[in-house]
Formats: C-alpha cells, sequence, structure tokens
C-alpha cells in the first residue's frame, strides 16, 4: 500500500510527472489517492484500473472531478474505494457534472468521512445521467455526505446512512430535481435536531423501496417532500423508538371506496362460491 499525493492537476491517468501524480505513478488496488490542493479529473471508466482504493481523500482544498458526458463514460463508470475523505473544496471531494442521459456512474464506498473542516463526500450537479452511492455504512457527520444539485439523478443501494452531528446538516440532501431511488437501505436520524438522515429540500422525485426509516431521539430520518413509498415487498417501515410503522398503504391494497388516510381504495372485490353460497 503507498499513499499517492498529487504534485499538480491534470486527468487521473496521467503517466506525466507531477501531472498530477509524482513520478506518473498513478495509484491503484489498496493505495490512498490523494489530490490535496489540486483538481484530479477521473478520465477512465474504472477507478482503480483492477481492485479497490483503500481510500481518496483530499488534505488540502482540491478534489476529484467527473464529467459524466466524457466519452470515456459512455457504457458509464465505477469507483471501488472503501473510504472517501473530504477537504475543503465547496464542490466536494468527488464532483459530478455533464449531462450523460442513460449513463451512471456507481460509487462502492464503505465509509465515506467528512473532513475535520471539510464539505461533500459527493457532490452532484449532473444535468442527467445517475450517480448510484452502493454500500455505505457510516455515523452522523458535521457536513452532508451527499448532495444532488441539479436535475440529474442519484441512487442508494444497500446502505446505511446516519445523519448529522451538526443542525441542520442531514446524510444526504436532495436540492435539485433530479430523481433519486432509496433502496434497502437504513436511513437514521443524526445526533442533533435537524439533522436528517435525508432531507428533500426541493421537488425531487424520491422512490423508496425495502428501506427503514429510523428517528433518532434528536432528529427525524426524513424531511421536506414526502417518497413514493414502493410496497411491492412490504419491507420498508418508518421506526420511533422501538415501535415500527408501516407506511400508508396505496390505493390497490384498500378495497375499492374506503377512505385509509389520504388514500381512497381501488381494489375491486373477490367473490366465491362455496356450499354456503356467495361470499364477498
Amino acid at each position: 500500500m503507498s499513499t499517492i499525493v498529487a504534485a499538480g492537476a491534470g486527468n487521473w491517468s496521467s503517466t506525466t510527472p507531477n501531472a498530477p501524480w509524482p513520478s506518473g505513478t498513478v495509484p491503484g488496488n489498496g493505495d490512498v489517492a490523494d489530490c490535496a490542493g489540486f483538481d484530479v479529473a477521473l478520465d477512465i471508466a474504472t477507478v482503480p484500473a483492477t481492485g479497490t482504493l483503500l481510500e481518496m481523500k483530499s488534505s488540502g482544498a482540491g478534489g476529484f472531478t467527473l464529467n459524466i458526458a466524457a466519452a470515456a463514460f459512455s457504457g458509464g463508470g465505477t469507483i471501488n474505494v472503501t473510504t472517501m475523505t473530504s477537504g475543503t473544496k465547496t464542490t466536494g471531494l468527488l464532483n459530478v457534472s455533464g449531462a450523460g442521459a442513460g449513463r451512471t456512474v456507481t460509487v462502492n464506498v464503505t465509509t465515506p468521512v467528512v473532513g475535520a473542516s471539510g464539505k461533500y463526500v459527493v457532490y452532484s450537479g449532473a444535468t442527467a445521467g445517475t450517480v448510484a452511492i452502493v454500500g455505505v455504512v457510516n455515523t452522523a457527520q458535521a457536513y452532508y455526505l451527499f448532495m444532488n444539485l441539479s436535475s440529474g439523478g442519484m441512487s442508494f443501494n444497500t446502505c446505511n446512512i446516519v445523519g448529522g452531528s451538526v443542525a441542520a446538516m442531514s446524510g444526504v440532501r436532495a436540492y435539485g430535481t433530479g430523481p433519486i431511488a432509496i433502496t434497502n437501505c437504513t436511513i437514521t436520524g443524526g445526533t442533533v435536531p435537524d439533522g436528517y438522515g435525508f432531507l428533500n429540500s426541493s421537488t425531487a422525485a424520491v422512490t423508496v423501496s425495502g428501506t427503514n426509516f429510523i428517528n433518532s431521539a434528536n432528529a427525524m430520518a426524513y424531511g421536506g417532500t414526502p417518497p413514493t413509498w414502493n410496497n411491492a415487498t412490504k419491507a420498508n417501515y418508518i421506526q420511533f423508538g422501538s415501535t415500527k410503522y408501516a407506511p400508508e398503504l396505496t390505493a390497490p391494497e384498500v378495497a375499492s371506496g374506503v377512505a385509509n388516510g389520504t388514500v381512497t381504495g381501488t381494489r375491486g372485490c373477490v367473490a366465491m362460491v362455496g356450499k354456503g353460497g356467495l361470499v364477498v
């Protein structure tokens, strides 16, 4: 394992010394890649080329950038890393931009961490395409971990995301209009008031499948514009203390014409004929 610290700006795959990597040594499996005070552009579809980075980090005001519209990502992209630690760059450690309709960049990361005076870990300003976050397990942080700012989409799969440790800081914040899918996750409120696990500050269409929202003693797990619950698996629930509640039933699950909360049922009756006559 090596810690490779950028000595200048440049493309990730560049072997030109100090543009960005010293001696032109590109970080690989098991390495720590530190962009320090420079911007490093991800220009290959799989980072690292083989294996998994131990860490992507910024020890300064630099960041990693990814243009999802670039030719390298015509078939999508993948980042495999154990830990991501942000620096002080206002647009985050990983800043995704561009219009890449139909493209998905997947970030497989276990433990994202906001640096001591840091900003977002992943900040998406992409106007088309999707940034997919997979496998996160985090503790309460002092800033947003993930921010979706634009009309491109984001998705979260098999993540365990906790809200903020500083007031008004959430684990995830949707600030743009891009659709967001949350699948097979656990989202938990943070340790302070308004430290939402997930905050939808816009009109983003959020779809929830097989996901549990657990409110902490100090903060709600979800805040803002309500999501759409995909109840096909009946796996979603909201938890207050030790008590679990299922989301409101959808119209097809309620008998036709019956009001259940804000839903009026559309499910038709089933007729059965037995020895005792017709049962409806």
